[in-house]
């Protein structure tokens, strides 16, 4: 289940559209106003939404309150697939030979396996004979062979092996893989995505080979493994189950639990599509026995891009909150 830090209290809008007037029942779906009321010292800030439900409005904000204003570009947010690459090593390799015959292990190392505690970890092994003197181009394909056999077991699929950009399977023939091979490539697969139930997570492995034994009886390294970062996944996936977790936050806790007897709720993220972040952390302040701070976020979203609404959201709020020195002037000519 996708979860998140509330900070004791966080509301979460959806910002389609900025406007410059009060939103009113006329307005479209998901636009947003920047208000404010008072001056000086009492002077507040407030957000409406027109939402699915109706108008919204948060908190009044007094600005003295106001912790911090933050902003996040989608691309800060992008993931990337992880991409491992194994070669053999100085130790056991004569220009493109084999130095040493033996058995050769790979070992996979999964993370995170089964629950979000590092402590759970799962396991997948490959291994192959190989003799001296054998190119290291069939190495390659032989153990990319037994890896990708071992791996076919699983219900999902974890990771692909590749030699080059050939990707090799359980069901590839071997009398098809004549390339003349220079390292096994293992690259992470994104996985299935349910909004708020399934959340979405990177598959964390680690490439781990074994040792060899040489004529000596010393085990050297086999293999060196370079990590590096594939293809990256932008963050509407996971905004998207903020807006779960956030609403369910705000009107229902339990979240679909006693279905059918469950409130639906209207989403306004399209996970296909990246999104900007805009986040207000500030406190409530009391008086008298109250003055401790109640504190609390506002996490606004919108669409990335050229057409950055949301962009134009922050611009309103920085106006407020930042005036320039003719427009104070003005408001003190004018009081």
């Amino acid at each position: 289940m996708a979860t998140f830090n509330t900070n004791q209290a966080t509301q979460f809008y959806v910002a389609l559209t900025s406007v410059d007037d009060g939103i009113t029942s006329s307005n479209d779906l998901g636009d947003v106003y920047v208000g404010s009321i008072g001056e000086g010292n009492n002077k507040e800030i407030y957000f409406q939404q027109k939402g699915a439900g109706g108008i919204v409005r948060s908190d009044l904000i007094k600005v003295s309150n106001i912790e911090y204003v933050n902003y996040k570009e989608a691309a800060d947010m992008e993931k990337s697939l992880k991409v491992a690459t194994i070669t053999l090593s100085a130790d056991v390799l004569t220009s493109t030979a084999l130095t040493y015959g033996g058995d050769y292990i790979l070992k996979l190392r999964f993370t995170n396996a089964l629950s979000l505690s590092p402590d759970n970890q799962y396991w997948k092994f490959a291994a192959i004979h190989a003799e001296a003197g054998s190119s290291a181009s069939d190495f390659y394909k032989n153990m990319a062979l037994a890896l990708a056999k071992a791996l076919a077991r699983e219900t999902k699929t974890l990771v692909k092996v590749y030699l080059g950009t050939t990707e090799v399977t359980a069901k590839t023939d071997p009398t098809t893989l004549n390339g003349t091979y220079t390292s096994l490539i293992i690259k992470a697969v994104e996985q299935d995505w349910v909004r708020g139930t399934k959340g979405f997570t990177n598959v964390m492995f680690y490439a781990e080979p074994g040792t060899v034994t040489t004529p000596s009886g010393a085990e050297v390294p086999w293999g060196t493994v370079a990590d590096s970062a594939g293809s990256s996944i932008g963050n509407g996936k996971e905004i998207a189950d903020m807006e779960w977790f956030f609403m369910g936050e705000r009107a229902d806790q339990f979240r679909g639990m006693g279905f059918p007897n469950t409130i639906p709720t209207t989403y306004l993220v399209d996970p296909s599509k990246e999104y900007d972040v805009l986040t207000i952390h500030y406190s409530y302040v009391g008086a008298n026995h109250a003055v401790q701070k109640s504190e609390k976020d506002i996490v606004i979203v919108g669409l990335t891009g050229d057409d950055n609404e949301l962009g134009k959201v922050k611009a309103a709020l920085d106006a407020i909150l930042n005036p320039t020195e003719d427009a104070a002037e003005e408001e003190t000519i004018g009081d």
